[in-house]
């Protein structure tokens, strides 16, 4: 089965078409899932772990084969305002700042998110000792934001990294409707997620505290659609400029590597 330790959908073919989908923007907010939350109804069964509609095990696992191989072979030839962008000075960090920052922004409900899921999984089960992978879930719209404050709150109450992926696979394979928080603690009860808490956290100061960060982050970073990545607070990518998923991940390396040397990190 899938394991739950991992960090951080079906062919690598569909992989990169459903990554060369237009990332979800601020602006233009997938109609497709909008449509679901319509016409979809949740058919997950109370409390009971749901059936998957992949075999994320084994998708997983060509992943990480894939993107070792993209990394062992990276040519590290990438250049500022093509395949990235510098921010204006270093623009804060998400985390300790005791490593290198991988921060990845996405939303459960971006289909292109879901497309570049597994690889950004490879990716960060991969990172060097020094290196740190983050999610921050963005919240451009009220849907969004729905799903952020699960996000926190669930991972504040230590739901696994399995509930992440059949989340995805929820919305995006199945055509559940879960954008209410209602829905989203009946679905994070199958993962040992009590929903009374479940519904008093989404509304704690803490994730509130969260979500007013991430809006600020969002901003700082101009992360105007995802998924994006932002490393070390300093540089912007995304899969546009990259052009593959490989490339994506070649590129978070060469930046890992730019910043190591500008700031001496070591390999542990």
């Amino acid at each position: 089965m899938f394991s739950t330790q991992a960090i951080k959908h079906t062919s690598l073919v569909i992989l990169l078409c459903l990554f060369t989908l237009t990332a979800c923007s601020k602006k233009e907010v997938s109609t497709e899932n909008n449509s679901a939350t319509e016409t979809s109804k949740t058919t997950q069964t109370k409390d009971k772990k749901p059936e998957l509609g992949r075999n994320y095990d084994a998708l997983y696992a060509k992943a990480k084969e894939n993107i070792a191989r993209a990394l062992a072979t990276n040519p590290k030839n990438f250049v500022n305002g093509t395949h990235y962008t510098t921010l204006p000075g270093q623009q804060g960090l998400v985390g300790s700042g005791e490593k290198i920052e991988i921060v990845e922004f996405f939303s459960y409900g971006c289909p292109a998110c879901f497309g570049a899921e597994s690889s950004m999984h490879a990716y960060a089960e991969q990172v060097p000792d020094d290196v740190e992978f983050i999610r921050v879930p963005v919240s451009f719209n009220p849907q969004y934001e729905v799903l952020a404050r699960g996000y926190y709150s669930a991972k504040a109450l230590g739901a696994s990294e399995e509930a992440h992926v059949a989340l995805f696979d929820a919305i995006h394979v199945k055509r559940q409707s879960l954008y209410t928080t209602a829905a989203l603690a009946n679905f994070y009860a199958a993962y040992g997620i009590d929903k009374a808490q479940f519904k008093k956290t989404v509304k704690s100061f803490s994730v509130n505290s969260l979500i007013q960060r991430d809006k600020k982050l969002t901003q700082a970073f101009q992360v105007g659609g995802v998924p994006a990545v932002v490393v070390n607070g300093k540089y912007l990518t995304g899969g546009r400029k990259a052009g593959t998923m490989h490339a994506w991940m070649q590129i978070l390396d060469f930046l890992a590597d730019k910043e190591r040397v500008q700031k001496k990190w070591t390999t542990k």
